[in-house]
């Protein structure tokens, strides 16, 4: 797959996403992900609207999960957006 350059210039930084939601939005993340880091979803955290909420850090999960990510830190990923 290509992308080309100019295309991530054309979209609008998440700092500015954040603020403009408009419905509720739940946002997970791992302590492995490394776009956006841990560090970076607290900032996001104290930028977003009312709209937004974050859950914990799920350990052992990347950016993304999947099956073969194993089934502890799937349901911990499951457990983090659905039953906290």
């Amino acid at each position: 797959m290509h992308i080309e350059r100019d295309f991530f210039v054309s979209l609008e930084p998440i700092e500015a996403l954040l603020l403009k939601v408009d419905y509720p939005c739940i946002i997970a993340s791992g302590n492995l992900d490394k776009n956006p880091t841990p560090t970076d979803m607290k900032y996001f955290q104290q930028l977003a609207n009312q709209n937004v909420s974050f859950r914990r850090l799920v350990r052992g999960a990347a950016h993304s999960v999947a099956d073969n990510d194993g089934p502890v830190v799937v349901a911990q990923y499951l457990k983090a957006l659905f039953a906290e």
